[in-house]
Formats: structure tokens, sequence, C-alpha cells
């Protein structure tokens, strides 16, 4: 699990490091919050801890992790009061931790929130990873409808050529019924094509037309 860290105060940032290492992490540190925005892209953190919201830009990094990750990781921030705690959570953090100039008793709770962290991110990859299976489930049941569906809709018409067809063949139609005959058996020849077609279509199901089974025909 990956955590990029960004804090002026060394003291805190050492705290901190040790916390996420403490639970797995393979910690990223920054000491300005500039180079927190550049990495924010770079290293794909799974947890982002943005410092002390008195540090300038911890505000930023909280919005920047919420504006440029279509996935957002867990956003843990510093706060000294409680009107800090509702600018970090208002920028978009997740979580948040009060400083403390006891540093024991921070390491404690540094080590606490970086565990509920860290639990979150593994709850958030597991139903990540069920929707995943459960969008693929939903993929293959449709395929099976279509492929139903595209079934139905070439023995149809191909059975209906191979009728007009055999007519033709052993002479079994009425004087001058050559022509209707072999129109229809062109007519169903398209509607197998058309069909054909609409199967290469689902290849790209992002591109291409939904596959929407026609009327049954009585041919």
């Amino acid at each position: 699990m990956r955590a990029l860290l960004a804090a002026t105060d060394a003291a805190t940032r050492d705290t901190m490091s040790d916390a996420l290492v403490s639970v797995g992490c393979e910690v990223t540190v920054v000491d300005e919050m500039q180079g927190a925005l550049d990495a924010i892209t770079q290293a794909a953190p799974d947890i982002v801890v943005a410092g002390d919201v008195r540090d300038a830009g911890a505000l930023d990094v909280c919005r920047r992790v919420r504006a440029l990750l279509a996935d957002a990781p867990i956003v843990l921030a510093l706060a000294r009061d409680g009107a800090g705690v509702a600018a970090l959570l208002d920028a978009g953090a997740d979580d948040y931790l009060l400083a403390s100039p006891d540093m024991p008793a921070l390491a404690a709770r540094a080590a606490a929130r970086a565990r509920i962290a860290t639990k979150r991110v593994d709850e958030c990859t597991a139903r990540r990873r069920a929707e995943g299976s459960l969008a693929r489930t939903q993929r293959l049941l449709g395929i099976d409808d279509a492929s139903a569906g595209l079934q139905h809709e070439i023995n149809n018409p191909l059975a209906a050529l191979l009728a007009h067809a055999t007519l033709l063949e052993h002479g079994l139609h009425e004087p001058g019924e050559e022509k209707e005959l072999l129109g229809v058996i062109v007519e169903q020849a398209h509607r197998i094509g058309d069909v054909v077609r609409r199967i290469a279509a689902l290849r790209y199901p992002d591109d291409g037309p939904e596959f929407i089974p026609d009327e049954p025909t009585s041919e």
C-alpha cells in the first residue's frame, strides 16, 4: 500500500511516517506542499497525509486529490482545532488527526489513524473488485441474451431463404413465381447480413449500437 506524506514540520513528518510504516505502507515523503501537489499523480498513492492545516497549501493538497484522481485515495490531515477540522473536511479530507505537543500521544493516535486508513483502503479495494466482478457478470449475461436473440434472427430468415430456394431448385412453384421467390431469397439474405454486422458491432460495445432483437416474423 502506497502513502504520500507531505508535512513541513520535521517532527510531524517523522511521527506520521513511522505510523504509516508500522501498518505496512510504502511511504513517499515530501517536505513542502508544492512537491506534494506534483507527486499526487506520479506516486498514485492509496493514502495521502496532507500535513498540518496551518501549512501553506495543505488544503490545496486535499482539493487536488479530489480534483485529479477519479479513484481518490484516503486523505488524512492534521488540524489544531475545530476550525481547522472543518476546513480540512470541506476541502475533501476523509479523516483528521488533532496535532499535539505530546509526541508519544500523537504517535499513538497517528498509528491508530493509519490503521483506520489502511482498513478503509482495503474495504474500498474489495468493493471495487466486487463491482468489477458484477459488471463482468452483467456483461456476460448480456452476451448470452444477445446470442439467443441473434440465433433466432439468423435461423428465422435462413429457414425462409432455404425454403424458397428449395421451391426453385425442384420446380415446386407456380409458373411466373420465380421472380417473387428470388426476391424473398435476396430479402432474407440481406436480413442475415444485417445480423452479421450487428454481431461484429458487439465486439466494440462502447462504440457500436445496442443489440435489440427484431420482432419475430412468420417466414
